[in-house]
């Protein structure tokens, strides 16, 4: 891919569950970790589970901490997600 895609937003619903946390999160890690994803790309968790926006934010804090405690064969990937969390959870 020669470009990267214009701004946008993903959202999802069901944001609080499993699927979320196990799957899509880390998916995502791997998509921008492959510079597919353009620098303001927004995440919009919906859910019924109630959380503040902060709240969200530290849910998915944990679901990268999970990510990075698995074992890796690579430690480029972990330092990567050490260094990127904080850019990918720049949630509005």
């Amino acid at each position: 891919m020669d470009r990267l895609p214009d701004p946008c937003m993903m959202v999802i619903f069901g944001a609080s569950g499993d699927l979320t946390r196990r799957k899509l999160i880390p998916a995502l890690l791997d998509i921008h970790r492959q510079g597919l994803l353009p620098s303001t790309f927004t995440v919009l968790g919906v859910a019924r589970t109630s959380m503040t926006h902060d709240g969200f934010r530290e849910y998915l804090r944990q679901a990268i901490a999970d990510v990075e405690a698995l074992p890796l064969k690579d430690a480029t990937k972990r330092k990567w997600l050490h260094d990127n969390a904080a850019r990918l959870l720049r949630l509005t």
